[in-house]
């Protein structure tokens, strides 16, 4: 890497020094065509070289070109790529991000709307009845006992666009989804909740689920999104994916080094990152359309200021060198190697700084978030003296 940034040769280079090579005309291409970073000219100092370079500012585009090569092979379009590398943290223009958004939500529609209607001509209602019907009879949803109603519901949440629970569910229809819950999450602490839920409000949580996971809604969402809310939202996922740039940095430099191959690092990770990136954002716009956008602002303020601390960067580098092998190896006991991992944390230097940072944030957290939670809680459980 130059003073001046990153050439397009050290990117190849490091790239396939973990297993994953790009030729030269690749990333001129991917250039052009917006799915990579444009290049900027560096003049060398005085005594540094006779000529200019042209090269990358960012060094994080070794990671952000490595993510599209796993994305691409894992979807095969290089729109849809670049989508997922932009779910995972990297930044690309807000326009083409919002049509190429609105595309990706759509596909997913639009297939289930061929196989339901079977290549035959049909309307949108025909084809949400068609996957109404298939719910209704699939085997693992029969055996788990639930009411038309349920699956019903759960088929329009997906993919009927003219669905409104706040119409559509009265209090009786709202209790016998409440009773279905339970065969759905079969965790015992769930089972507590459930009976202590209020019928009122489950066509709002009906509502707020269906922002998050109604394809035909979520693409006339996005294209109405501003260009202020796309990037307030993109930068906090950002922040959020930070670590998972940082691990696969970690792992192409290791495998540049000679080291052993970090299997989870260059394969599992990025994976995860563009799935947990892309709910996270679709999160993020339902709280902040909620009146929550101060919470969030001041919840990514706080945790901030806890991971630029000078001390706070220094321990967690360290502990991450030398605690990496107890925590991703295949090998011994894992309870072992958790308490083992738990000693590491409790003898490193600075540990108390990072304990009381960590403890500072909880209670602002408190802070912050504890009136929403005050109203959540009124708004959507029977208090416990009136008995349910």
């Amino acid at each position: 890497m130059t003073p001046h940034g990153i050439t397009p040769a050290e990117v190849a280079r490091r790239l396939a020094g973990c297993g994953y090579p790009v030729t030269d005309r690749r990333l001129t291409d991917w250039r052009a065509r917006g799915w990579l970073p444009k290049l900027s000219r560096a003049r060398p100092t005085k005594g540094e070289g006779p000529r200019a370079c042209y090269v990358w500012s960012d060094p994080e585009v070794v990671e952000q070109t490595l993510t599209l090569i796993l994305a691409l092979g894992l979807r095969g379009r290089m729109e849809t790529a670049r989508t997922l590398t932009w779910f995972s943290g990297f930044a690309y223009p807000v326009t083409a991000m919002r049509n190429d958004w609105a595309a990706f939500e759509e596909q997913p529609w639009r297939a289930e709307r061929r196989r339901a209607l079977a290549g035959l001509g049909g309307s949108d209602e025909d084809a949400v009845d068609a996957l109404k019907l298939e719910a209704r009879a699939t085997r693992p949803l029969q055996k788990l006992g639930l009411s038309p109603l349920f699956t019903d519901t759960y088929v329009r949440l997906l993919f009927d666009v003219n669905y409104r629970p706040e119409a559509e569910l009265g209090t009786d229809q709202a209790q016998r989804l409440l009773r279905d819950l339970p065969r759905v999450f079969k965790i015992e602490a769930l089972d507590r909740l459930f009976p202590n839920l209020r019928p009122e409000p489950v066509p709002k949580i009906v509502e707020f689920l269906q922002e998050l996971h109604n394809r035909p809604r979520l693409v006339s969402l996005i294209r109405g999104l501003s260009d202020v809310e796309i990037e307030t939202i993109h930068r906090d996922i950002q922040f959020l994916l930070g670590p998972y740039r940082l691990w696969l940095h970690d792992a192409i430099a290791r495998a540049n080094a000679g080291e052993a191959r970090d299997t989870a690092g260059l394969w599992m990770v990025p994976r995860l990152g563009w799935r947990i990136g892309r709910y996270l954002m679709l999160l993020d716009i339902a709280l902040r359309r909620r009146g929550l956008g101060p919470q969030i602002d001041a919840t990514f303020d706080r945790l901030r200021q806890v991971a630029v601390d000078p001390e706070n960067r220094a321990l967690v580098a360290r502990l991450w060198q030398t605690g990496r092998p107890l925590m991703f190896s295949v090998e011994g006991d894992a309870r072992q190697r958790q308490v083992e991992f738990g000693r590491l944390v409790a003898g490193a230097p600075g540990h108390e700084h990072l304990q009381e940072s960590v403890s500072d944030f909880a209670e602002d957290l408190r802070t912050i978030w504890s009136p929403a939670v005050a109203q959540l809680k009124t708004f959507f459980m029977f208090s416990p003296e009136s008995g349910g």
